[in-house]
This record gives structure tokens, C-alpha cells and sequence, in this order.
């Protein structure tokens, strides 16, 4: 996802929280800063991991953070610094097309986080289904 000037990771989780996307799931926040390690953070330490985030994207190096559906569904933000691209991974609890489960459900995801990524300004996607089990 690419957008048209920087955007804050605040304001991004704001629209994709008003769209049911969480970063809590389990009583967990998974993220990624960095020391390039997937961590795990209690929803009590959610502003220390906005420090952290915040830290590696200011140093030039890219973040990441989970979000998660009500049903479970994941995805990776893939965060990358200057904030004007957002790579998002869809394989985390990958939804797939009933009529062929090798591919990724990729309207469904659309549908879920283009609006809010159109709030905040968005201007180009690449799209690719490449999944490996």
C-alpha cells in the first residue's frame, strides 16, 4: 500500500480498529522491532510497543505489528520508515477461497482494509498471491 504523503501509525490503527481489526488477540501483542525478532507484549505495555516502533521506523529500519479479527483472522503490517508504505502479509490465519484453497480470499481482505486505507490517503496497490505452506 502506498500513500500519497506519511502516515502515522496511530491514525492507521485508529481506521483499521473502527474496521475490527485489533492488535490484541489472546491477550497478546505480537510486534517486530528492532531487533528484527517477532516479540509478544502484554495489552498493558501497548505504549511501550508504540515507543519501540516508533524508535525502529525513526532509526530507518522497518517494524511490524499484527492485527486480528473478532474471528481470528491475522494480518502483518510491515511498516516501513517515512510511514508512505505499508506492507500488509495476509498469512496469519489466512483466509482462502472456498472453491479453491490454495488461494488467498484476496476480495475479502480487500474489502476489509481498503476503506480505511482510502481514509488515509491511499494511492497504489501491488497485490500478489504468494503463499507457501
Amino acid at each position: 500500500m502506498t500513500f500519497k504523503a506519511p502516515v502515522g501509525l496511530d491514525r492507521v490503527l485508529e481506521e483499521l480498529g473502527k474496521a475490527g481489526w485489533s492488535t490484541v488477540k489472546d491477550n497478546e501483542i505480537l510486534y517486530m522491532s528492532e531487533d528484527y525478532d517477532w516479540n509478544f507484549a502484554s495489552p498493558e505495555d501497548y505504549a511501550k510497543v508504540r515507543e519501540e516502533l516508533d524508535s525502529t521506523l525513526a532509526n530507518g529500519d522497518d517494524a511490524a505489528i499484527s492485527l486480528w479479527t473478532a474471528e481470528g483472522t491475522g494480518i502483518n503490517l510491515m511498516l516501513r520508515p517515512g510511514m508512505t508504505r505499508i506492507n500488509v502479509g495476509l498469512d496469519l490465519s489466512r483466509r482462502t477461497l472456498d472453491y479453491s484453497p490454495g488461494l488467498t480470499d484476496l476480495p475479502w481482505y480487500l474489502s476489509k482494509l481498503l476503506p480505511s486505507f482510502a481514509r488515509l490517503g491511499l494511492v497504489a496497490i501491488v497485490a500478489r498471491d504468494e503463499y507457501e505452506d
